[in-house]
């Protein structure tokens, strides 16, 4: 049963959390583990446990079949009184970090099984946890990175990140200067983002300045279009108002002009009628001429008539209707009349 967590197979029995961008890679088989105190160590294992560590490497540079094996067996001790409880589980690179190997072993370690780096141990850790904890070398800080950067992200089971585990080791004046120096990078990242901030609210800010100077610009343009729009308006309005002048203007001179007309016309029927008339009494005076009756008892009746008649003529345009009353509707009856008269006139001579 496996014990300790490798990124590319899923853990058993251990709290480490998986690293979410490695992806499994089981073309190398499953992860082989052995229990330290009932099984035999492999002889890796046992030269860097007793820190025989130029044997290690000359079995690791003699390419062995069984080395690739060797490199990827984890070993794991239980507790005496609980058999089902883990004391510890580690790799031989985890192995090779603790005890302080040099840099020799563990680049060949790192070559002859990779995912080794990407592995953690019962208590969670990588590789790189151990390092910076047990005080190891630059270089093979540089050579656990090299192969497995994203490790510096990774957290052990108490939340830890591999550079905090650096104060707390050995080398704890190390640790405290990269914890000063990560402490400040963390300081510069804050003011860079605050500077950032600023710079992006600053520029948000000139940007909405702009924004408001154009609007008020478009503001005023449209200000000065609807006064423009408004004094238009105001133009049409008086020009509509004079075209209805003109309008009722005109509209009255057709009414004067259809009065006028009819007015002519009825004065044309006026003088139409005057100038009947005038030809009935022409025609009456005519055969008054004619007849010869001044001697006759009623002559003075007929020459009344026509005096009235002749009157009547003799008046002006505006006495027309009188003169029109004045003048027999038929001058036929009085024609008759006459030549009756005339009649009786030679029966009595």
């Amino acid at each position: 049963m496996k014990t300790a967590f490798c990124s590319d197979f899923p853990c058993i029995g251990s709290k480490a959390e998986a690293l979410p961008d490695i992806q499994p890679n089981t073309s190398e088989g499953e992860p082989i583990e052995i229990n330290y105190d009932t099984a035999s160590l492999t002889y890796v294992y046992q030269a860097i446990e007793g820190k025989a560590f130029m044997a290690a490497i000359d079995f690791l540079e003699s390419n062995k079949p069984e080395v690739y094996d060797e490199c990827r067996t984890w070993v794991t001790r239980y507790e005496l009184r609980n058999p089902k409880k883990i004391r510890w589980s580690q790799l031989p690179l985890h192995a090779a970090i603790v005890f302080g190997g040099p840099i020799k072993l563990i680049e060949l370690l790192v070559q002859k099984y990779p995912r080794a780096c990407r592995c953690t141990d019962d208590q969670s850790m990588l590789p790189i946890h151990l390092a910076f904890r047990f005080a190891s070398s630059d270089a093979i800080l540089w050579a656990l990175i090299r192969e497995f950067p994203e490790a510096l992200n990774a957290k052990d089971n108490k939340g830890r990140y591999p550079l905090e585990l650096a104060s707390q080791g050995e080398a704890w004046k190390k640790g405290e200067i990269i914890s000063f120096f990560e402490k400040n990078a963390k300081q510069m990242v804050v003011k860079t983002e605050s500077d950032q901030r600023v710079q992006n609210a600053e520029a948000a800010l000139n940007t909405q300045l702009m924004k408001n100077a154009e609007m008020a610009q478009t503001t005023q343009i449209l200000k000065e279009e609807n006064e423009q729009l408004k004094t238009e308006n105001e133009t049409s309005a008086n020009e509509i108002g004079k075209l209805e002048a003109q309008k009722n203007h005109l509209n009255k001179l057709r009414m004067a002009k259809r009065k006028v007309v009819k007015k002519v016309k009825e004065n044309e029927e006026k003088e139409e009628e005057t100038e009947q008339t005038e030809q009935k009494v022409q025609k009456v005076q005519k055969v008054a001429k004619k007849k010869k009756f001044s001697w006759f008892p009623r002559r003075k009746k007929v020459r009344d008539n026509v005096v009235s008649k002749e009157k009547m003529m003799s008046t002006t345009s505006g006495d027309v209707e009188e003169i029109e009353n004045a003048i027999p509707e038929q001058p036929e009856e009085v024609v008759k009349d006459l030549e009756n008269l005339e009649s009786k006139m030679l029966q009595v001579n």
